[in-house]
């Protein structure tokens, strides 16, 4: 049955229009029930126009549960910047910036973390710490 989830929940939807929202729940239940490697397959067969910050920050969080993987947060984050800026999409860099250094928190590493706000600071829009990840940040300090 592990294999199955992507094939049940496809993008095919019966006259109802699917909209980001939907494909990041999607993205999510696929996650839960058959693993990291099954909902990316389903993330690649998502249209590019459904895939905003909604479903960008689903795959950033899935990211952010294993040290294996925290590489590809960053990277998500980064592609996140890009894909959205390309597509004039306004997004929460608060919300995916925080994202990534709580990966960064929970393998941890805090030369990432270090480099990668450094990185932030240096951006035109001011970066705020949500008080989650600073707690995550704090219990590595």
């Amino acid at each position: 049955m592990k294999g199955n989830c992507g094939r049940r929940v496809d993008n095919k939807t019966r006259g109802v229009r699917a909209n980001s929202e939907d494909f990041a729940s999607r993205l999510y239940l696929i996650e839960i029930h058959s693993g990291l490697s099954e909902a990316e397959k389903f993330f690649k067969t998502i249209p590019e126009n459904m895939k905003d910050d909604l479903v960008y920050t689903a795959l950033l969080s899935f990211y952010t549960k294993s040290k294996k993987t925290r590489h590809d947060a960053e990277a998500t984050y980064q592609k996140i910047g890009r894909k959205l800026e390309e597509n004039r999409v306004v997004h929460d860099k608060n919300l995916t910036s925080n994202n990534v250094l709580k990966a960064y928190a929970s393998v941890p590493d805090v030369e990432a973390m270090e480099k990668f706000l450094k990185r932030i600071e240096d951006e035109t829009t001011p970066f705020a710490l949500a008080w989650q990840t600073g707690i995550s940040m704090a219990g590595l300090i």
